[in-house]
């Protein structure tokens, strides 16, 4: 709330781990590429707790937000981007609709396992009472037209 002036809603939270993508000789064919979320709230921010993540496990990377315009390459090595890395120790936020960023591709064997959480902007600092439902869904790609209808339950 210091930092963006909002409260939020915490509306999804995931999991997960990346594994090596054998490559293909087209590179660009590969899903891992730069990209802005775009269809989210300009406000919404997500936030990442990396839990095994090294720099050859394929990190998630965030270019810095003075680029304007989308790497060429996922595999680009892009001296103006932050790495998330970490070991369960270090939290990073960012807004995915105005910073290109991407999951790396670890190397064959390793992989990459983090959390990531959804915050909304809200009323009230809040969590979505139908969170531990959603965790098998896929990530919902509308949440300010849909946090019109969410019953959550205050925490602040």
């Amino acid at each position: 709330t210091k930092i963006t002036g909002f409260k939020y809603s915490l509306d999804y939270f995931r999991i997960y781990e990346n594994k090596h993508i054998k490559v293909s000789a087209d590179k660009n064919s590969i899903k891992r590429k730069p990209h802005f979320d775009k269809a989210f709230s300009r406000n919404m921010v997500k936030i990442f707790i990396p839990l095994n993540v090294e720099i050859n496990s394929g990190p998630l990377k965030v270019v810095h937000k003075n680029i304007k315009a989308r790497p060429k390459h996922y595999e680009t090595n892009m001296k103006e981007c932050t790495y998330f890395l970490g070991s369960g120790d270090l939290l990073y936020g960012m807004s995915p609709n105005m910073c290109w960023h991407h999951e790396g591709n670890p190397l064959k064997g390793k992989t990459s396992k983090q959390i990531m959480i959804q915050l909304n902007p809200s009323k009230n600092w809040c969590f979505r009472k139908d969170l531990h439902l959603r965790q098998t869904s896929a990530e919902n790609k509308f949440p300010s037209f849909n946090s019109l209808f969410l019953k959550t339950t205050k925490i602040i």
